[in-house]
């Protein structure tokens, strides 16, 4: 998801956010998603939009997407014909009934001609019960002259109803081929020395999440400017393990052969020398039992949600080395049962 500007423009805004710097403002410029895309550039070209609704997880494009659509539709004319919203901060019923009403009934003459208004309401997982079905209600009032874009990570939290009058675009993450390219080129771009193997472990840890890769990428730009960054450069600048450490932790910590003292030992080592916290060992042993399938469904719903039960007790101020104790007895009970 890029565009690339020519090198004058780069350097006028050498100091603009990256994600920003490289975000699409077409929808041939968007990676990945080529389903949607293929829909959308059927709609723009009929002029005619459905009410969508477009979920998936963070930096996969889906506020990104919509943005490149109606500038394709509207061209100068979006910011007459565009009214967007952010759930989080516009969640309450007065938000539907005052702004978003107020603009579906204004008769710009543009509607006049037959073109239709947009309503984009980003993170609308966020909206209240009441606020949604007062929205859904505004939807079929305007059905005439008004579409309405939906964003959320969850669409679970948009109720039915509002569900059922909307055409459903799901966002899966960037895959990791299309990830790395792009990722290639910004690089290109920005002249950065940087390793293959860094820019792979950048792709990995952001799992699927463009925006957390780019900040990442300028942020070693900054810091590191013209050296040749490499992974260990890398896992320094972010604060995390090294994948190869968190094998060797996993190793030690499902290794049948260790006893219940040993692991809570190893558990307090842990959380001492690699100044690791519980949330980050659990979610180790989470990705790890979850990736590779360890256990049949029933042993890993179990071991998941006594996972879950620690971390609910840190947040609430237990006591770390109870809580490590918890994690020991958790996998050793489910290692010999």
């Amino acid at each position: 998801m890029a565009r690339f500007m020519d090198p004058e423009t780069l350097v006028k805004n050498r100091m603009m956010p990256w994600v920003e710097k490289y975000r699409p403002c077409l929808i041939d410029q968007i990676v990945s998603h080529e389903v949607i895309l293929r829909v959308l550039r059927n709609q723009i070209r009929q002029k005619n939009f459905p009410n969508i609704l477009l979920y998936g997880p963070p930096g996969t494009g889906k506020t990104t997407t919509i943005n490149a659509a109606v500038r394709e539709m509207f061209g100068n004319m979006s910011e007459f014909n565009v009214l967007e919203l952010n759930g989080s901060n516009d969640r309450g019923i007065n938000v539907v009934r005052e702004r978003i009403d107020a603009f579906s009934q204004h008769d710009l003459y543009t509607n006049k001609k037959g073109i239709q208004k947009i309503v984009i309401l980003d993170e609308a997982d966020s909206m209240t019960n009441d606020a949604q079905t007062t929205l859904q209600n505004v939807i079929e009032k305007y059905v005439e002259t008004t579409r309405f874009c939906l964003i959320c990570n969850y669409n679970t939290k948009i109720i039915s109803s509002l569900r059922s009058v909307c055409t459903i675009f799901n966002f899966h993450a960037i895959p990791n081929n299309l990830h790395k390219t792009h990722l290639l080129k910004i690089t290109e771009h920005e002249q950065m020395n940087i390793a293959d193997n860094a820019l792979t472990d950048i792709v990995n840890i952001s799992k699927g999440d463009m925006r957390q890769s780019i900040n990442i990428l300028q942020s070693l730009s900054m810091i590191y400017k013209d050296e040749h960054i490499t992974s260990d450069m890398l896992y320094e600048n972010i604060c995390q393990i090294k994948p190869s450490k968190i094998m060797e932790i996993i190793g030690i910590l499902f290794d049948g052969n260790n006893t219940f003292t040993n692991i809570v030992t190893y558990l307090q080592n842990l959380e001492k020398q690699e100044s690791l916290n519980i949330s980050e060992i659990i979610i180790m042993i989470v990705d790890h039992i979850i990736d590779n399938e360890i256990f049949d469904n029933i042993k890993t719903a179990q071991i998941l949600l006594k996972l879950e039960t620690i971390e609910k007790n840190v947040a609430i101020g237990s006591t770390s080395s109870i809580q490590l104790c918890g994690i020991a007895s958790t996998i050793v009970s489910t290692l010999h049962n």
